[in-house]
């Protein structure tokens, strides 16, 4: 029975020695593939990081070349309705000027007929014949 006991306990033993090393191999395996998950982590954000702003680099760059083709659009066009507006400003302006003139010429007339009138009453006053009595 000592025989059987003894190999029982070095049965025993060699179970705890294989569950001891089978636990520092376990532990690592864990190690080594969480430092091999870290590294792999780091890399990867590493290249997210650098492919997005590769990405937003050239997303800028296309919506600047964008923003000045619509400035040039709306430039051009701008300058395209102010040509169109100063020309027909221009031709109100030289319409409004005609019709001045007219009025203005209108108006000195009346105005000079207006003195010619005041002079022959003053003259008919001065006289004393406008009053036939």
């Amino acid at each position: 029975m000592a025989k059987i006991s003894h190999l029982e306990d070095a049965m025993f033993e060699m179970d705890r020695e294989f569950e001891g090393q089978t636990a520092r191999a376990k532990r690592k395996y864990d190690s080594t593939l969480r430092n091999e998950l870290e590294d792999l982590t780091v890399r990867l954000k590493s290249e997210f990081e650098a492919t997005l702003k590769h990405v937003a680099d050239q997303f800028e760059e296309e919506k600047q070349a964008e923003i000045q083709m619509q400035e040039k659009q709306l430039r051009y066009n701008f300058l395209q309705e102010v040509s169109d507006n100063r020309r027909n400003e221009l031709a109100n302006t030289l319409n409004s000027q005609a019709r001045l003139s007219v009025v203005n010429r209108e108006l000195e007339e009346a105005l000079g007929a207006a003195k010619k009138e005041l002079e022959s009453l003053n003259d008919m006053k001065n006289s004393k014949s406008w009053w036939p009595f």
